[in-house]
């Protein structure tokens, strides 16, 4: 998963005109018996970017993608917020929510 994801994360930056490769890092904090939970941290050069933040969301959101292919979920225990709310059904279901 961290591959697949670093490289999704590696590829949206250039598909949005970042000029370098971006900082990538993960690492694991708990582990469970039903799996474990990594924490994915990255950035990026901002450098001539018109919407810096934009592209942010937009390689955030291809990233929580990428990691929802592999059985991810979009949060731990610190809950959805504004910005992972549209993953929700896709994560819980519609009953679920």
């Amino acid at each position: 998963m961290c591959t697949a994801v670093n490289k999704r994360i590696i590829s949206e930056c250039k598909k949005h005109g970042v000029q370098k490769e971006p900082f990538i890092s993960s690492r694991v904090t708990q582990v469970y018996d039903t799996g474990a939970v990594v924490y994915v941290y990255f950035g990026f050069l901002y450098y001539g970017l018109k919407d810096p933040v934009g592209v942010y969301s937009q390689v955030e959101d291809a990233a929580r993608d990428e990691i929802m292919k592999y059985g991810g979920s979009i949060s731990h225990h610190h809950g959805i917020g504004k910005l992972r709310k549209k993953f929700l059904p896709r994560s819980i279901g519609e009953t679920g929510i």
